[in-house]
């Protein structure tokens, strides 16, 4: 009994410091980023993007040059805002930082880098950077073509949908648009949009649209998984039906051994009972008289059978065939015996 309970409370405290790691494995990061090299914007070692992003509104990379056109830039951090990061760009090979000094480009208004007027020579990769840190590149392109294709700036998750639209410079969609990606003709969609439903890491590229002999400038579509790392989860809903499967089995094991308590005693159950077996009659000869003489009963070979409580059959035999001298009395075929059973009160 105390081997089984003592198996029992091993068996419970392992599978608690496994419920416990896979909790740690969830609410942990799994995924670190790479270091980034020197001129190379930050990699993922996951499927997750880097905590820290540059977040475009609009959520588009191709904008039209002119008056009045604007774009906001910030730096988030785990959808809040990150401080002591700062917004950068590489234009024509020149790497500037935004600000409100002379050198810089826009200008910082609260948290967020405003570039205002767009033009041409706004086109390049656009990132956040620290001392230590570094977000993913987003190239902005301005245009002064007739056509643009919205593509979101950020990456989008998998499963998720996302819109294309062909846009004119007047802010249009256009009648009609062929689609391509990397170069490829893919589709043609009468209204300018395109949605593609489900997006997988298959669906990442460059786009571009064509409509009456014009061409947007191309952007890539970037995919991202899911933000929610699915090794901690598994881990946690394995370890979960682990002590299910534990509890359930400590409850059979109380029940059978309760069951063992209320059973009755297999020593009980039965009676003692008392065998005799092998009764032989033996008859002696007379020498005078030739009927025969007192009838001896033997007993041999008597067998106890004990297996349950103190009942015992006792057998009494009675031998009769005995008469006066002289006179032969009738010889039964077998002697008369005469048995009582008396069974032995608890």
């Amino acid at each position: 009994m105390l081997e089984e309970v003592f198996t029992s409370f091993t068996a419970v405290k392992i599978l608690y410091y496994i419920y416990v790691m896979s909790l740690w494995l969830l609410t942990s990061n799994l995924y670190e980023p790479c270091p980034p090299a020197a001129g190379v914007s930050l990699l993922l070692s996951g499927p997750t993007v880097s905590a820290v992003s540059l977040t475009v509104s609009p959520d588009v990379q191709q904008f039209f040059s002119r008056k009045a056109e604007k774009v906001s830039l910030s730096c988030a951090e785990d959808g809040q805002t990150a401080d002591g990061m700062k917004v950068k760009r590489t234009v024509e090979g020149k790497t500037q930082q935004c600000g409100n000094r002379r050198e810089d480009f826009g200008f910082i208004n609260d948290s967020f880098c405003i570039v205002s007027d767009l033009s041409r020579s706004d086109s390049g990769l656009y990132w956040c950077e620290s001392s230590d840190r570094s977000s993913e590149q987003i190239n902005i392109t301005v245009t002064d073509g007739a056509l643009i294709l919205e593509v979101p700036a950020l990456p989008v998750l998998t499963g998720s949908d996302v819109t294309l639209r062909c846009r004119l410079r007047s802010g249009l969609n256009t009648e009609s648009a062929d689609f391509l990606k990397n170069n490829i003709k893919i589709r043609s969609e009468p209204d300018g949009e395109f949605i593609i439903r489900g997006v997988q890491q298959s669906d990442e590229g460059f786009y571009s649209c064509d409509f009456d002999q014009a061409e947007s400038a191309r952007s890539r579509l970037r995919v991202k998984g899911s933000s929610l790392p699915i090794v901690p989860l598994v881990a946690a809903l394995v370890s979960l039906l682990l002590v299910v499967l534990l509890l359930v089995a400590v409850l059979l094991l109380r029940r059978k051994q309760t069951g063992r308590k209320h059973e009755p005693d297999s020593d009980k159950s039965h009676l003692h009972e008392t065998t005799y077996a092998d009764v032989s009659i033996a008859q002696a000869a007379n020498r005078r008289e030739k009927h025969p003489a007192d009838l001896e009963t033997i007993y041999s070979g008597v067998k106890t059978q004990t297996a349950g409580l103190d009942d015992v059959t006792y057998g009494q035999v009675v031998i009769r065939g005995q008469g006066s001298a002289g006179v032969r009395p009738a010889q039964p075929s077998e002697p008369d015996m005469v048995y009582s059973s008396v069974r032995a009160g608890k």
